[in-house]
Order: C-alpha cells, then structure tokens, then sequence
C-alpha cells in the first residue's frame, strides 16, 4: 500500500518522476465518486462533511483502548461526539474538510484519554474546547481567522536578486 497527496500522484516531484510508476498508478477517475472502484490501483477520498466526521469519531471511540468499554461508551455519547464535531468545524470557519486533524486530537487526547483516566471526569460537564493557534496548521488558522505571523510567510531567497 502507498498513500500520498495529490501532489505525490500528480505533482512534478511525485511519481511522474519515474514514469513506470506512473503508469502503474495512473487510474481515470470518472465524475461521480459513487462509481469509483475499490479493486483500483488508486482509490479516491472524499472530502469529510459533518456526518463523516461523526461517523468517524465514533468508531475512534469504539476502538479506543479501555479498561471499562462501558464507561467509555456511557460518558462518551454519539451526541457528545456530535457536538464535539461541530464546535471544533465551527472554529474553523465551519470548514469540516479541515477539521479531522484537530478534531480526533482533541476527541482522542482531551476526551477519551481523560475519561480513562479520571473517573470523576464527565465530559459534558468539565470538557471546553479550546484550540490555539500554535497547534493548528496554517490552513487551520487560516479558517479560523486568525491573524498570520511572520514565521507564516514564505520567504523565496532566490528570487531576492541577489548578485
């Protein structure tokens, strides 16, 4: 199995590099997903809308490993993981397409792993969001609204004139 970007499949510094590969992973996507084939070389993923991203949350859920599969289950709900799904979209400007990464980081780190290990902890009364700026990607402050920094900014030195 390989994953990649579609920069690796597509971009000049993936694999059209070495044109074999190319064509061994080459596979024309027709215009509706629903079609794709699973035997392809390439399989496509779609973007993750709300319910996808539920969804996921709560399979994360189902295979985190616990001592008491109960209490994870009973403090944390599919509401509870609903809710959770759309405060941390919300923050991003309601961009669900970039919401995984800080959702199951803070789903897995905040949520489950608290719950494990405290008890007491019930996350529908002590658990509040909060994401800063320094761990989200650009594209996430971005969509957040927050003002970029210096260390944002690309800086082409090539491009300088420098003689």
């Amino acid at each position: 199995m390989v994953t990649g970007t579609p920069a690796f499949f597509e971009g000049p510094q993936g694999a059209r590099r070495l044109p074999p590969l190319e064509q061994r992973l080459h596979v024309d996507f027709g215009p509706d997903p629903r079609f794709d084939s699973s035997r392809a070389v390439q399989i496509r993923l779609l973007p993750f809308d709300e319910a996808r991203l539920v969804e996921v949350g709560r399979r994360i859920r189902d295979l985190y490993p616990t001592t008491s599969p109960d209490g994870i289950a009973g403090r944390v709900s599919d509401a509870l993981i609903a809710a959770l799904a759309r405060k941390v979209a919300g923050k991003l400007g309601g961009k669900v397409g970039i919401a995984p990464r800080l959702f199951l980081k803070k789903l897995v780190g905040d949520v489950l792993d608290r719950v494990e290990e405290h008890p007491d902890f019930d996350p529908a009364v002590h658990y509040e969001l909060q994401l800063a700026a320094n761990e989200m990607s650009a594209d996430e402050r971005a969509a957040a609204g927050i003002e970029r920094s210096a260390d944002d900014i690309a800086l082409d030195l090539d491009a300088a004139g420098t003689e």
